[in-house]
């Protein structure tokens, strides 16, 4: 600390006589004696260098003074108040001398001024804003500050989480805060010299709160259903952690799913991307796999031990398939009916076969609605409806009118409803036969109905159309020649329109569709030995019509993107498949041939569920020596291997 420096500031009034002999003796001459006096505003402990202060003179009887400032200055003070400046700091002696007239003495008094440190004009003011932080910032949070302070020359920022930067002469500065929690930074700003600090303390603490943890997508899937095979249910695990819901893409088009291990159903073989995505509040993931949903394939000759010729096949909801025809010890009578089940990989689940006696064959073999199935059943004496379930004794329900018929196929419009078709034989006269059966083989149009002239019609396919009804097809030779014949009936069997096809389209039709344009496809045989294929529209007007040299077609499907297969026999009496556009180009998209060195036919063609096709049919090509029943199932581009 800086000693004060006293300084005596002295009035000497000095009083002159011309008699020295009365020089001790001056105040009997000096009627009025001055009087010094003077007070002091300014200075103390709160007045810093420069310190200025103001003197006010009190003094009486005085008629000159000189004030001495202690610090080295002085002034004669004639006025009645004066200014003056302390530069440095101390305690200073200020005295005042008044001088009165002649043969007055002089007067006197001091006081003290203190002067404390240095004064700082410009005192620095810290200030700042922020810019984040709060309740939604999650670390790491990114916090801007923003320089605000005034006066200042130099800064240290204290961020409150431990950091601390000098670095904010700029106008701001960014800083992360890693971790969660409330923190209360300051700022504290230094002037220029002789200025204090000052330090400002944000009113606005900073909340982070702690980092979310974004979810991990992960599944597994399991392809035991069917062992991956179409069709097949595949049950998928969510392995996923931290997710708070989910969406699966199973990749076939089907709508998303947001259950947690869900269960899947796939059609159709093919290679599907499935996408687990799972979502929380702080983010998401996904992952994806490649699902490979194959196609069953197989090409079974089964030796019974006898002559088994197939007729029909179907398939049940569940996949397995359904198929019925005919035995016998040698070719020829007597014969027995017989319905098998095999499962999706062409695996026996169980055989049956009839007790009827005489001729009796299996022509048609559908699902029934209590999990059995429902077989036409011709026989010498009459036909038969069997209601067949493994588990239950077989039933054996008369098939419709008791009129003299022979059934060539069944088809259903639903699980309750059957339609036959086939020929009726009355007073020597064939005509085509349909008749709609419920599942004890009764009626429901109250009788059978036929159609044709007095030739001979012959019922060989139908198909139930896009308005309820049924069109059906075979051959009549009401024109002298065999000839395609068409009928077209509505749900009650009542005839709208027939048409015969005659030369150049001479033959018979096995099968017809209505394809997905309205018009009608049917296949069969023209008089020349060729394969006929010939599409209609529903007006009965020929709309193309092609020959397939070689070949004899019993069926026909339509594709989903309007394309025909086609099933037969060929030349070589082996079973060919081909696939035509819906145009009917003679040139085939592809063509396969099925068969051996020995005779093989065709007799049932369905499409599958999972998007290919099944055959079922005859063969000697095997080496049982018999005549095998067969079973061949493709993918969709006919393949069986």
């Amino acid at each position: 600390m800086n000693k004060a420096l006293v300084f005596l500031i002295s009035l000497s009034i000095l009083i002159f006589s011309c008699h020295l002999d009365k020089l001790t003796d001056s105040t009997n001459d000096c009627l009025n004696p001055p009087t010094a006096s003077f007070s002091i505003e300014g200075g103390g402990t709160d007045c810093k260098a420069p310190c200025t202060v103001k003197f006010i003179n009190s003094s009486t009887n005085a008629t000159s003074y000189k004030l001495k400032f202690g610090d080295g200055d002085s002034s004669t003070f004639t006025s009645g108040e004066i200014f003056h400046t302390y530069d440095s700091v101390g305690v200073f002696s200020a005295s005042l001398i008044a001088f009165g007239d002649n043969n007055c003495p002089s007067s006197s008094i001091t006081k003290q001024v203190t002067v404390t440190s240095v004064g700082c004009p410009n005192p620095p003011s810290a200030l700042f804003s922020i810019q984040g932080g709060g309740p939604d910032c999650k670390a790491p949070c990114s916090v801007k500050f923003i320089n605000n302070s005034t006066n200042a020359t130099s800064y240290l920022l204290y961020f409150g989480d431990g950091d601390s930067t000098t670095n904010f002469t700029s106008g701001e500065i960014t800083h992360v805060y890693d971790t969660a929690g409330v923190y209360t930074p300051y700022l504290t700003a230094w002037g220029g010299a002789n200025c204090p600090n000052n330090t400002y303390t944000s009113a606005q603490p900073i909340t982070v709160i702690q980092a979310g943890i974004a979810p991990i997508a992960a599944f597994t899937y399991d392809l035991s259903n069917n062992s991956g095979f179409a069709p097949c249910n595949v049950a998928f695990t969510n392995n996923s952690t931290d997710g708070l819901s989910y969406q699966w893409n199973f990749g076939d088009n089907s709508p998303t799913s947001n259950a947690i291990n869900p269960n899947h159903f796939y059609q159709f073989p093919g290679d599907y991307i499935v996408t687990l995505k799972a979502v929380n509040d702080f983010g998401f993931d996904d992952e994806s796999k490649t699902i490979l949903i194959k196609i069953v394939k197989f090409d079974k000759k089964i030796d019974s031990g006898k002559n088994e010729f197939g007729k029909f096949v179907s398939q049940t909801t569940d996949g397995d398939y359904l198929v019925c025809g005919y035995t016998n010890i040698n070719i020829g009578w007597p014969s027995n009916m017989f319905a098998k089940k095999f499962n999706s990989f062409g695996e026996e689940i169980w055989n049956y076969n009839g007790d009827l006696s005489g001729f009796n064959e299996a022509v048609a073999i559908i699902p029934s609605n209590g999990g059995g199935s429902l077989i036409a059943i011709n026989s010498v004496s009459t036909n038969y409806l069997l209601e067949y379930n493994p588990l239950y004794i077989p039933f054996y329900h008369p098939l419709g009118e008791s009129i003299s018929k022979n059934v060539e196929t069944m088809i259903t419009n639903n699980m309750s409803e059957l339609i036959v078709v086939g020929s009726s034989y009355v007073n020597n006269n064939k005509n085509l036969y349909l008749e709609k059966l419920d599942e004890n083989g009764l009626s429901k149009w109250g009788q059978a109905k036929t159609y044709g002239s007095t030739k001979n019609e012959f019922g060989y396919g139908a198909s139930i159309t896009s308005d309820g009804g049924i069109i059906a097809v075979g051959e009549s030779d009401s024109l002298g020649i065999s000839n395609i014949y068409i009928v077209k009936t509505n749900n009650n069997g009542e005839k709208i329109w027939e048409k015969i096809l005659g030369d150049p389209n001479s033959g018979a039709a096995y099968s017809i569709i209505q394809t997905s344009d309205g018009g009608f496809v049917l296949c069969g045989i023209a008089c020349t030995g060729e394969t006929n294929i010939l599409k209609i529209n529903n007006s009965m007007n020929l709309i193309w019509n092609n020959c397939y040299e070689g070949k004899l077609a019993k069926s026909i499907i339509e594709t989903s993107n309007g394309d025909l297969v086609i099933v037969g026999d060929n030349g070589d009496s082996d079973i060919f498949m081909m696939k035509i556009n819906g145009n009917g180009s003679t040139i085939p998209i592809w063509e396969k041939t099925k068969g051996g060195s020995g005779s093989d036919q065709v007799a049932g063609f369905i499409s599958t569920l999972d998007g290919g096709f099944i055959i079922v049919g005859t063969t000697t090509s095997s080496i049982s020596g018999n005549y095998d029943l067969w079973l061949i199932k493709t993918d969709k581009d006919g393949n069986a291997q």
